[in-house]
């Protein structure tokens, strides 16, 4: 682009996860998460704007839960971020 814009792509892949031994469930499918960013520079002195796009294909995707102490599964496994966008601003003093 620019000395003063950047633009980051990042793309996550996790194959699947299998359980923790003793646990009956499925194994997790693994997935892919596309993330993207764009940076400006001296948009003022000294001052940094960052801009996110994280999971740009909105993804259905989860994180597998564990074995408590006692051996019980946890009913459900942890659903991972949507699609979701934030915004950063950066000062130098």
């Amino acid at each position: 682009m620019s000395r003063d814009v950047n633009l980051f792509n990042h793309l996550y892949l996790k194959g699947s996860m299998n359980r923790e031994e003793g646990d009956s469930r499925s194994k997790l499918s693994g997935y892919a998460v596309f993330n993207t960013s764009v940076m400006i520079k001296n948009i003022a002195k000294d001052l940094v704007l960052k801009a996110s796009l994280n999971n740009v294909f909105d993804k259905k995707y989860y994180d597998p839960s564990s074995y408590d102490s006692n051996h019980n599964a946890n009913k459900d496994d942890y659903l991972k971020n949507g699609r979701n966008f934030f915004v950063e601003l950066k000062y130098k003093f």
